[in-house]
Order: structure tokens, then C-alpha cells, then sequence
């Protein structure tokens, strides 16, 4: 009876690790192709593809967060920051073993009480102790006797030494010969006064003749003295900019330039025929100071339902809590839990202030899981014409974007009403995490929008991606941002729709151009705090651009594929699916959605 049960058993087991292994091998088959040629006829392998496997995902090109250059300057500076402190730190260290010298400063005896008999000599420049930099010790293992080996001594392998600079590397000391450190020298004289008379004021005394005698100039005091202000310095001569394009205007108002305030990176991939891509990353540079912060509305929207876990939910919490310290005073927020209809913290927006704040954090710790989920209704009364707000507004969606009500709008038909009542006035940013989130809804839903999603498959890193996200998007510069390209290139060039511009934040245009281009001109055009009209004017000669690898086309590609799975989406069209296999094929990427 024991045995029959065992049988039982393992057969049981057996089964279900078979079908386990044969779903997962019908998975792994929707992403490559497998053929066969071993017995293949010559005459008729041409007709077979060969194996190719799709590596590369666009999904991580077109929703990828860039990287400020301003950060990137930020983070150099705060580690030279780190590195001084650290020397000065050593350094008195060193001083106080009197392992280094301090300069002293010495006394010179000049005009009235020196010694007219010894010849003048310039004393010596100032200058700190120098010594030669140290060198590393090297000992052959090879050449030590056994029982020095046998030592408790971790060795370290030999590697070829470089030179590095010293702004890379600082010292103590400046690496060069030997010499001694000489304090500054500092002229000391002696003014005799007669006791019954007052003693001379130090405002009072005549002025100094110039070296090389007092000629006339020197005694009329046309010449440079001491004791005499030279007046205001002349201003140094700024550096050659490019002047004004002339007034310039759309409809009767004046546009304003952001030539000054913004850096671009311009890099392009020249293929062999002459043709080639580019990219033009945008950065604030610290001019646009100028710019004031345009006030919006901030939407933390939540999903409660039980397809959200309990793990989830704590994190899409603890995000939100945390994200609320980040907001930009001018702003206004709120807070907004849904399961299968909205439950809004706030009657309205309300300002950035801590006791609002309070009330906000209060409210997201007492949400709690449960009920049937709708998305499409939880979204809907916060976008389209009807919306009282006029300011830009954020939606933070926090969901796995999964509706489990029936009779509401799923997927492309979601999208599509979405975008209908939106019309690109709210951006929409789609947060996720994990391995059930429904992520054909929610990249399309931001990618349509002027947002951007951003998904992750760790649990645990969800927090910091929320948190960074919502601190390098609050400092809104440029609303509505639209973009114009010379040569007919427009076509051509992603994302079609950009969002507005932040100040934490690199906006990345991508293109491709014909054989035989020689100039590329992008104009960028958007609106400001006080509602005018803003330019940015680039300009750039393919030919002397920096150089990219082979990759910028594969994120051409990838921005491409995306437009025209949204094309598709919005409007199902057999061409456009056509399209995009034939992008897919010549870029190797794999097509997530269709």
C-alpha cells in the first residue's frame, strides 16, 4: 500500500514538473525562431531564415531616465569637495607631528632705519615645501626564499603603472625636486616724531616716490603710488556671443531666446553611404536661473484593489510618503485612492504646506488593500477639457494597471478614450513593479500622454526610483514644448511628442538624416512662467559633430517602433504592423507588445 502511494506520488510530481518544462519552453518560443538545416537541401536553405535572437528590448531604450549633466557636474564637485577637506584634514595631521614645515613669514628692514650700507637684494618668491612624489615599492616573489612566502602576506600582482595627473590624484606636496619652504617677506621701516610734536598720522604721510627716481611725473602724483586707490577696475572683455536673430514673433507675439540657457550634446552615427543619426540631448545649464518655476498640480493616484499585494501596496506607500517631501512649494497636490472608483484626499488641489502635508501622509498610511479594480474609472475625472485646473498637471499612477470590473475599457480601447479626452494637456508618468503589471497599458498610456513609464521588476527598488523621479520633476521651466527641424527631417526624428521641460532633467531628441546633409538646425518651442513664448536655436555641421557608436541607430530604432506600436494602438493599420516587424528584423529588437 506504502509503494502504490509512492508511485502515486512520484508520478503525480513527474507530471507536473513535465508540464512546467513544456509551458516554459512554449514561452521561450514566442521570442526566437528556431530552424533547422541540417537536413536541409542545399538548393533550399536560402529560403529559411537563420536563427536570430531578439536581444534587445526597446522598452529600456525609450523609457531609460537620462542623466543630467548638471548632476553629473554636482556629484565631480562634491567629491573635489570631499578630497580637499580630506588633505586639509592629513595635513594638519602631518603639521601637528611636525612631519611638514609651515612657511614663516620674515621681516625686512626698508627706508627709514635700514642699513644703507648692505646692497638691496629682492628677497626670495614665497614658495611651499616640495618633494619628489612616492614611489611604489616592488618586491619579485619570485626572486624571495621559501620561507619568506610562507609569511601571512597577501601578495599583489604585478600591473603596469600610469601616470596620472595631479588634478585627478592630488598630494600633499606638488611632486617635483627637493626644496625647502620660504615664508613671504614682508617690508618693515621705522618713522622717528620729536616728543614735542605729534606724532605723523599714517594718512598724513607724503606719498611714496615710484621706483626708478622721482621724476616729475612722480612728484606731481601722476604716476603709481602707494597709499592711493586706483579706482574701479575695468570690466574684462566678456567673450564673443552670438548676437540677436531679430525680433521674431508667431502671431503677433514676441518670442523670446533660450539660446544661453541651455547646452546641448550633439552626436551622430555616419553609416557607410553617407547617411547617419543623430542625437541632441538638452540640458539646462545654471542661466536658466532666469527662468522662474511655472506652478502645476501634482496627482498621486493609488491602487488599493486586491490585485495589488500587500508588499506592493507598503511600497507604493512608502514611495508616495517620501515623494511628498520633494514637491516644489509653488505647486499644489493631491492625494487619490481608487479600486473600482476614486476616493480624492482634497476637494481640490491644495498647497505644498505641512500641514497639508500632514493630512496627506495620515491619509496614505490608513489605505488599505481590497475590492474589483478599474483604472480607466479611477483616471478619468482628472483628465480631459472639463478639468477646473489650468495649470500643467502630473498624474502619478501607481498601479500593475490590471481592471478586473467588467464593461469597463481595457488596454487599446482605454488608450484611445484616454487620449480623446486628454489631448495632451496632463502628463501622465505609469509606476509599476514587479512581474504582474500590465505594462502594454501602462507605456502606452504614458508614452501618449507626455509622460513616461517607469517600471521595476525588484519590489524593493521601487521607492528610490519613485523618489528620484518626483525630485528631478519638480522645477517645471518650459511647458508645452514643441519642436521644428530644417531640411524635411521631421518625419524622421522621435519622440514626436516631447514633454515639458525641467530643470533637473536631459531631453533627448533623436533623428536620422540623408547622405549629403551638411547642416542640421532643431528649433524648440515652448512657454514659460509668465506665458511667453521661448526659443531654442541649434545648429550644428554633421560632419564635425562628435562621433557615436553603431548603437544611436538601435535608439533610433527602438524610439521609431514605439511611435509606430502607438500609431497602431490609436488606429489598428496591417501597414503599420508591417512596419514595425521590418524595424524589429533589421535592428534585432524585440517587439514587446504585438
Amino acid at each position: 500500500m506504502q509503494n502504490s502511494a509512492r508511485t502515486a506520488s512520484y508520478v503525480f510530481f513527474s507530471a507536473v514538473i513535465s508540464l512546467l518544462i513544456h509551458l516554459l519552453v512554449l514561452g521561450l518560443s514566442d521570442r526566437m525562431t528556431l530552424k533547422a538545416f541540417s537536413y536541409i537541401p542545399t538548393e533550399q536553405k536560402a529560403a529559411y531564415k537563420r536563427l536570430r535572437l531578439r536581444t534587445i528590448d526597446p522598452r529600456e531604450l525609450v523609457f531609460r531616465e537620462n542623466k543630467n549633466r548638471l548632476d553629473a557636474k554636482k556629484t565631480t564637485d562634491q567629491l573635489r569637495s570631499i578630497i580637499r577637506r580630506s588633505q586639509v584634514k592629513v595635513r594638519d595631521i602631518f603639521q601637528a607631528e611636525r612631519l611638514i614645515r609651515k612657511p614663516k613669514p620674515r621681516l625686512q628692514l626698508a627706508g627709514l632705519g635700514s642699513n644703507v650700507l648692505v646692497p638691496k637684494i629682492k628677497p626670495p618668491e614665497p614658495r611651499e615645501l616640495k618633494a619628489p612624489r612616492p614611489e611604489i615599492l616592488e618586491i619579485d616573489a619570485a626572486k624571495l626564499s621559501p620561507d619568506r612566502l610562507a609569511l601571512d602576506r597577501k601578495p599583489t600582482p604585478k600591473l603596469p603603472r600610469k601616470n596620472v595627473a595631479r588634478k585627478h590624484v592630488p598630494s600633499l606636496v606638488a611632486g617635483s625636486d627637493f626644496q625647502d619652504a620660504v615664508g613671504r617677506t614682508f617690508q618693515a621701516s621705522m618713522r622717528l616724531s620729536l616728543p614735542s610734536l605729534s606724532p605723523l598720522q599714517v594718512g598724513k604721510l607724503p606719498p611714496r616716490e615710484p621706483e626708478g627716481g622721482g621724476g616729475e611725473e612722480g612728484r606731481n602724483g601722476k604716476g603709481t603710488t602707494a597709499g592711493r586707490s586706483l579706482g574701479p577696475l575695468a570690466a574684462l572683455p566678456k567673450l564673443p556671443i552670438t548676437g540677436p536673430r531679430g525680433a521674431r514673433s508667431a502671431g503677433g507675439e514676441r518670442i523670446e531666446e533660450l539660446d544661453r540657457l541651455l547646452d546641448v550634446t550633439f552626436t551622430v552615427y555616419e553609416q557607410p553611404d553617407g547617411s547617419g543619426f543623430f542625437r541632441a540631448d538638452i540640458t539646462p545649464n545654471p542661466r536658466s536661473d532666469r527662468l522662474a518655476s511655472i506652478p502645476k498640480d501634482v496627482l498621486f493616484l493609488i491602487d488599493c484593489s486586491t490585485s495589488i499585494s500587500d508588499p506592493k501596496l507598503a511600497q507604493f506607500k512608502a514611495a508616495v510618503i517620501e515623494a511628498l517631501q520633494y514637491l516644489n512649494p509653488r505647486d499644489g497636490f493631491n492625494v487619490v485612492s481608487f479600486k473600482d472608483s476614486p476616493r480624492a484626499l482634497f476637494d481640490r488641489f491644495a498647497p505644498v504646506k505641512p500641514e497639508y502635508i500632514r493630512q496627506a501622509t495620515g491619509f496614505v498610511k490608513s489605505l488599505v488593500r481590497g475590492g474589483m479594480t478599474d483604472v480607466f474609472a479611477g483616471l478619468r475625472p482628472f483628465v480631459g477639457s472639463d478639468r477646473p485646473a489650468k495649470r500643467p498637471l502630473n498624474i502619478f499612477l501607481l498601479s500593475d494597471g490590471k481592471t478586473t470590473v467588467k464593461n469597463s475599457p481595457k488596454n487599446a480601447e482605454f488608450i484611445r478614450k484616454i487620449v480623446q479626452l486628454n489631448r495632451a494637456n496632463v502628463s501622465i508618468y505609469s509606476f509599476s513593479a514587479g512581474r504582474n503589471a500590465n505594462l502594454f497599458l501602462l507605456d502606452l498610456l504614458a508614452y501618449n500622454n507626455r509622460g513616461k513609464s517607469l517600471h521595476e521588476d525588484r519590489l524593493r527598488d521601487f521607492k528610490k526610483r519613485l523618489v528620484h523621479f518626483i525630485g528631478t520633476h519638480s522645477d517645471l521651466i518650459i511647458a508645452d514644448l514643441e519642436y521644428h527641424v530644417t531640411g524635411g527631417l521631421g518625419e524622421e526624428i522621435y519622440p514626436k511628442q516631447l514633454p515639458h521641460l525641467y530643470r533637473g532633467e536631459t531631453l533627448s531628441v533623436y533623428g536620422r538624416y540623408p547622405a549629403g546633409t551638411g547642416e542640421l538646425a532643431l528649433s524648440l518651442v515652448g512657454r514659460d512662467a509668465q506665458g511667453r513664448l521661448e526659443e531654442f536655436l541649434f545648429r550644428s555641421n554633421v560632419k564635425k559633430a562628435p562621433k557615436a557608436s553603431a548603437r544611436l541607430a538601435v535608439e533610433w530604432a527602438s524610439q521609431k517602433l514605439y511611435h509606430l506600436i502607438s500609431r497602431n494602438t490609436l488606429a489598428p493599420d496591417p501597414s503599420v504592423v508591417a512596419q514595425v516587424r521590418k524595424i524589429a528584423d533589421q535592428y534585432n529588437l524585440f517587439v514587446p507588445y504585438l
